[in-house]
C-alpha cells in the first residue's frame, strides 16, 4: 500500500493538490494533530470557519483538481483524517487502518468522501469511501469510512468493541444531535474497555472544553481530553442587519399587511423596558443613528417574528443589480418559506430570468442536493434557499452574500402530554455565527440579518441539545437492544442528560407498544422493532402486515411515513386548496390519507413505464413531488430486506400478500401498527359549534382522545372536512401542536381492528359493553365480547410464536389468522348492507 501511496504521490496533479491543501491554516497543526494522537486516545480539535479541517463540496473531475480549482476553507471533504490515514500509511500501518468519520447528514458524508477521493487522485469507493441509508461506495480497500452517524450506531450492534476499527471521528459534535450525544455516551464506555482505539472530536470552537472535560470524566477521572484549536482564515465579511436593509432596498412594512404585526395594547411607559427589539432600534436611533422616515415606520409596524418574504425578495433583486457575481445564500426555517422565496425570488421580466433558485434540505434526494454545488450557466446568479442543513457541514464554495431570516424550526417535546411540537424560533448566537461564515470564502463577502441589531444581541448563546427536546423511545429502544444497561441510568451520564420526566414517560410509551416488559426488558416485539431502523410503529406495522398477508401496500405506506409526505402543499393559498383538492381525489371515499398515498404511488408506479416526463406532468397536475415518489422504492426494498433479515418474511413468500387487495385488512394494519394513536369522532349533536372550519369546505369533525382532550384534524388531511367518516375512529400517525393541537396523517377505522390489535381488553357484563384500555368503548353482548377476548388471546399467543420464531410460516399454521381475516371482511359487508 505504501509503494501505491508513493507512485500516486509522484503524479502532477497530486503535487498540485498538496500545494493547494499546504495553504490551509490545518496544514500548520499537522504534526500537533498527530502527536496529540500519540500521546492521548481522545483529541478534540476545534476550529474556526476557514480553518480546513474541511474543504469544499463542488464535486471535480475524477482522479484530478486542476491548478484552479478552488478549495473553500471549510466544506465536507475533511483534512484531518487525512492527515491520520497519510501518517499510518507512512509508519506501514496502512493495511490494518480503518478510520470512520460521522457525519451528521447524508449530502455531507457523500460530499466528503467524494471530494477526499478526488484529493487523493483516486475513484470513491478505492482508499475512501462512503456508507448512508440505502447508498455505499465502499471496498476491501476502503481504509477511511465516511458515514451517517445513524450508519455507526447499526454498527454498534453488531460489534460493540468496534473489532477492526482503529480510530472513530465524529464531526460536527456541536449540532449536539440526539444521535451525536448517543453515540458519546457509547464510545466513552469502548473506549474504557478498548484502550488504543483513537477518538476524534471535530467541533467548532464553541463550547469545545465542553466535549473535552466529559471524555476526562470517570473514576477516577482521568485528565481532560486535549484540545487543539486551529485558527480560521476567511476573507473579511459585513453585516448589516433589517435597518440597513430596508434603508437599501426602499422596501417598506404597510400598516395591515401580511408582515404587520397585530394591533397590541397600551405599552409599557419609560425607557425602553416592555419594548421589543424592533422599537428598541427605533429608540436607539432617537439616541443618535439617523434612518429614513419610511424605516422607521416599519420598523414600529413589523412583526419582528414573520419571516418577512417580500424584504428577501427585495433584497435578493438589490443584490443581483448592484453586486458582481457571486451566488446568495438564503436561510429559512422550513421548506414552505423555501418554496415561497423560490417563486418571489425568482421574480419577473429581465432581472427574473437572471436568477436561478435551488432549493436545499433534508427532504430532497442526493441527486437534487448536488444540485447547489453546480455553477450557474453564464449571465444568471445562482440563489440557494437552504434550512439550517447549509449552516456547517456543507460548503458551497461559490456563496459571497448570505441573507439570514434568523428563523429555524425546532422540534420541542412535552414528555407529560407526550406531545411533540414543531416551533419556529430564533436562532442562537452560535447559529447566526455559522450562517454568517458561509460567506467569504472565495473573496470578502457580505451577511444580511433579516432581523435588527438589538435583536441579534438578545438571541441565546448556543442551541439547546436534542437530547433535551425531542421524543427518546427509539433511543431507549437501542439502549436495551446493544445491552447498554438499564434506561436511565444509562441516559444520566449523557453530556447533558434529558430531564427525567422525558425518559419515564419514554418508557411508558414503549409499555404501550408492548415493546417494554413491566421490568423494562425488550418483549421479542420489541427486539424486533429495536433492529428495525425505523420508527416503532411503522416497524409494528411491517411486522403485523406480514401476519395479516398484506405485505404490499403496507410496504407501500411505511415508505411514505418514513420520508416526507409525497403530497405537497404549496405556499400559495389558491394552489394549496387546489392541491388538497388532489389529495381527497386519491382519498376518494376512503376516509384514510394512507390509503391516499398508497393509491398515488400506485398510479405514479404505472405510469413510469411511459417515461419520467409523462410521469412528471403527472406529479405536477396531481400536486405530488416526483422525487419523494421515486425515493419510496429504495425504501420499500430496505424494508423487504430487513423483514428477510430478521427471518419474519420467508424468501420467496408470496402468500404474504394474498390479502393485499383487502381494505379492511389493510386498515386493521393501520390499527395495530399505529395503536394507541386513535382519537374518537364526537357526533355533531354533542360537538360545540366552535369546532375548526375551513374555507371552502365543510366544517372539520370535532375528535377527542383519551380523558375527553379535544385535538382537531389537520387541515391537511382528507379527513378534515365534514361528512360521513362511517365510524367514530381514527388512527394517526403523528400529533403535533402548532396554533393547536392537530393529528396529521388519519385514516378512519371500524371498532374489530381496534378490539383485535389494540389496547387491553375489558367486558363489562352489566352494562353489555367491551372496552379497550378503560376508554375505547363498544356495545356487545356478554357471549360475542366472550369471544372476542378469546379470539384476542389466540391472536397474542400466534404473534408470540412468529415473534419468538420469524421462520414460522403462519399461513400454514392453524385457522385463527383466516378466522381474523374473515371476521373483518364480515364487519364491512354488514356494515355495508
Amino acid at each position: 500500500m505504501r509503494a501505491a501511496e508513493e507512485a500516486k504521490r509522484a503524479s502532477e496533479p497530486w503535487r498540485r493538490m498538496q500545494s493547494v491543501r499546504g495553504k490551509l491554516p490545518a496544514a500548520a497543526k499537522r504534526e500537533e494533530v498527530l502527536e496529540g494522537l500519540r500521546r492521548a486516545d481522545v483529541l478534540v480539535v476545534s476550529g474556526e470557519t476557514g480553518c480546513g479541517k474541511t474543504t469544499q463540496a463542488r464535486r471535480p473531475a475524477h482522479g484530478a483538481l486542476s491548478s484552479g480549482a478552488r478549495t473553500s476553507p471549510r466544506g465536507t471533504a475533511l483534512q484531518v483524517p487525512q492527515f491520520i490515514l497519510d501518517d499510518e500509511i507512512a509508519e506501514g500501518r496502512g493495511g490494518v487502518t480503518s478510520i470512520l468519520c460521522t457525519q451528521p447528514r447524508r449530502l455531507s458524508a457523500i460530499g466528503v468522501a467524494e471530494r477526499v477521493a478526488a484529493e487523493r487522485g483516486e475513484r470513491i469507493g478505492e482508499t475512501v469511501g462512503y456508507q448512508i441509508r440505502l447508498e455505499s461506495k465502499r471496498s476491501r480497500d476502503t481504509r477511511l469510512l465516511f458515514c451517517t452517524t445513524g450508519i455507526l450506531l447499526r454498527r454498534l450492534h453488531g460489534d460493540g468493541e468496534l473489532r477492526g476499527v482503529s480510530h472513530v471521528i465524529v464531526d460536527e459534535v456541536h449540532e449536539r444531535s440526539l444521535e451525536s450525544d448517543f453515540l458519546l455516551i457509547i464510545l466513552r464506555d469502548v473506549l474504557a474497555r478498548r484502550p488504543g482505539l483513537k477518538l476524534v472530536l471535530m467541533s467548532a470552537t464553541i463550547n469545545a472544553s465542553l466535549f473535552a472535560s466529559y471524555f476526562g470524566a470517570g473514576a477516577p477521572p482521568p485528565p481532560a481530553a486535549p484540545t487543539l484549536h486551529i485558527p480560521g482564515f476567511t476573507h473579511p465579511v459585513r453585516e448589516a442587519f433589517l435597518e440597513e436593509v430596508l434603508e437599501r432596498t426602499g422596501h417598506q412594512i404597510e400598516e395591515g399587511g401580511p408582515y404587520a404585526r397585530r394591533a397590541r395594547g397600551a405599552e409599557a411607559a419609560g425607557g425602553t423596558e416592555g419594548l421589543g427589539f424592533a422599537e428598541q432600534a427605533v429608540a436607539r436611533d432617537e439616541d443618535g443613528e439617523s434612518w429614513s422616515e419610511h424605516v422607521l415606520r416599519s420598523l414600529e409596524t413589523m412583526d419582528e417574528e414573520k419571516v418577512n418574504i417580500d424584504a428577501m425578495a427585495a433584497l435578493v433583486s438589490h443584490l443581483d443589480t448592484t453586486r458582481p457575481e457571486g451566488a446568495i445564500l438564503v436561510f429559512m426555517p422550513g421548506t414552505r418559506e423555501i418554496s415561497a422565496l423560490g417563486g418571489e425570488g425568482g421574480g419577473g421580466g429581465e432581472a427574473g430570468a437572471r436568477l436561478l433558485p435551488l432549493p436545499l434540505h433534508a427532504g430532497l434526494s442526493s441527486a437534487e442536493q448536488r444540485r447547489v454545488f453546480e455553477r450557474p450557466p453564464a449571465g444568471r446568479r445562482k440563489v440557494v434557499v437552504s434550512t439550517n442543513v447549509a449552516e456547517t457541514s456543507i460548503t458551497i464554495d461559490d456563496v459571497v452574500y448570505v441573507i439570514d431570516s434568523g428563523r429555524v424550526k425546532e422540534t420541542r417535546y412535552d414528555a407529560v402530554n407526550q406531545l411533540p411540537q414543531l416551533v419556529e424560533t430564533w436562532v442562537s448566537q452560535a447559529s447566526r455565527r455559522q450562517r454568517r461564515g458561509r460567506a467569504g470564502r472565495v473573496r470578502p463577502g457580505e451577511y444580511f440579518g433579516m432581523f435588527t441589531r438589538e435583536r441579534c444581541g438578545g438571541l441565546a448563546a448556543f442551541t439547546p441539545p436534542e437530547m433535551a427536546r425531542v421524543p427518546l423511545h427509539e433511543l431507549c429502544l437501542q439502549i436495551k437492544l446493544l445491552e447498554l444497561g438499564e434506561i436511565e441510568p444509562f441516559l444520566a451520564r449523557a453530556l447533558e442528560p434529558p430531564s427525567e420526566a422525558a425518559v419515564k414517560a419514554a418508557i411508558g410509551q414503549l409499555g404501550e407498544l408492548q415493546a417494554l416488559d413491566v421490568k423494562q426488558s425488550l418483549t421479542p416485539l420489541g427486539r424486533h422493532l429495536a433492529t428495525l431502523p425505523v420508527d416503532v410503529r411503522i416497524g409494528k406495522m411491517l411486522l403485523y402486515a406480514c401476519m395479516l398477508r398484506c405485505l404490499e401496500p403496507a410496504l407501500i405506506i411505511a415508505a411514505a411515513l418514513s420520508l416526507r409526505s409525497p403530497f405537497l402543499e404549496p405556499f400559495d393559498p389558491d394552489k394549496r386548496a387546489a392541491a388538497r383538492e388532489a389529495r381527497q381525489r386519491f382519498a376518494a371515499d376512503s376516509r384514510s390519507d394512507h390509503l391516499a398515498v398508497l393509491r398515488a404511488f400506485r398510479e405514479f408506479r404505472a405510469l413510469q413505464a411511459r417515461g419520467r416526463r409523462a410521469s412528471g406532468g403527472w406529479c405536477r397536475d396531481s400536486f405530488l413531488s416526483q422525487e419523494r415518489l421515486e425515493g419510496m422504492a429504495p425504501v420499500m426494498s430496505q424494508f423487504l430486506e430487513l423483514l428477510l433479515d430478521i427471518g419474519f418474511l420467508p424468501v420467496g413468500g408470496e402468500h404474504y400478500n394474498a390479502n393485499a387487495a383487502s381494505d379492511p385488512c389493510l386498515r386493521a394494519v393501520l390499527a395495530a401498527g399505529l395503536y394507541p394513536n386513535v382519537v374518537r369522532v364526537v357526533p355533531p349533536e354533542a360537538a360545540p359549534s366552535s369546532r375548526p372550519h375551513y374555507a371552502g369546505r365543510a366544517r372539520a369533525p370535532q375528535i377527542e382522545g383519551p380523558s375527553g382532550l379535544a385535538v382537531a384534524v389537520h387541515p391537511s388531511s382528507v379527513n378534515a372536512s365534514g361528512g360521513d367518516l362511517r365510524s367514530r375512529w381514527l388512527v394517526y400517525y403523528e400529533k403535533v401542536r402548532t396554533s393547536q393541537v392537530f393529528v396529521r396523517d388519519s385514516t378512519m377505522v371500524t371498532p374489530y381492528p381496534l378490539l383485535l390489535f389494540g389496547g387491553e381488553l375489558k367486558v363489562q357484563h352489566a352494562q353489555q359493553t367491551i372496552a379497550v384500555d378503560g376508554w375505547i368503548e363498544f356495545s356487545a353482548p356478554p357471549r360475542v365480547a366472550v369471544l372476542f377476548k378469546q379470539l384476542r388471546a389466540e391472536l397474542d399467543k400466534l404473534l408470540l410464536a412468529k415473534i419468538e420464531t420469524p421462520e414460522l410460516d403462519l399461513p400454514l399454521t392453524g385457522r385463527t389468522i383466516g378466522t381474523i381475516v374473515e371476521l373483518l371482511q364480515q364487519e364491512v359487508h354488514h356494515r355495508d348492507g
